[in-house]
């Protein structure tokens, strides 16, 4: 049986976007051009057919149930050494947030977490220490 690849993610529009494009720009990030400036809320995962049919009607009732909420992002931060990254920490109405994340984790889409979670948007994934460092350093403020 066939099986695609999802991942749900909130992605900042306009200015927001640039901005972060611009930080993912100047430390080098290779996968600026494919992928978007995001916050992972579910992680990429495999569905079948079946469950692919009955994501839209997961995805609309969670957007019904949720009203705006405010986030922030800064300063520069890394999961190093665990994971060689360099991303932007994620403020604001987190537990607004994590009501969004556990209305989504439900079937087809519910799974258990390889780590636990912590709203970030990389801007560097496989940095090496150097880039963390530099990057930590330099970008407390850039957002």
């Amino acid at each position: 049986m066939t099986r695609r690849l999802f991942a749900i993610a909130l992605l900042p529009r306009g200015e927001l976007a640039s901005r972060v494009d611009g930080l993912r720009a100047a430390v080098g990030d290779p996968r600026l051009a494919d992928l978007p400036t995001h916050l992972t809320l579910v992680p990429p995962i495999a569905l079948d057919e079946p469950a692919t049919a009955t994501l839209p009607q997961v995805l609309r009732r969670v957007a019904a149930a949720t009203e705006p909420f405010a986030l922030e992002l800064g300063p520069a931060a890394s999961f190093a050494p665990r994971t060689m990254t360099l991303h932007l920490s994620v403020h604001g109405e987190l537990d607004r947030l994590g009501a969004l994340r556990a209305g989504l984790r439900v079937d087809p889409l519910d799974r258990p977490d390889e780590h636990d979670f912590v709203p970030h948007v990389t801007l560097l994934q496989r940095a090496t220490v150097e880039q963390v460092e530099s990057g930590t350093r330099t970008l407390k403020d850039a957002i």
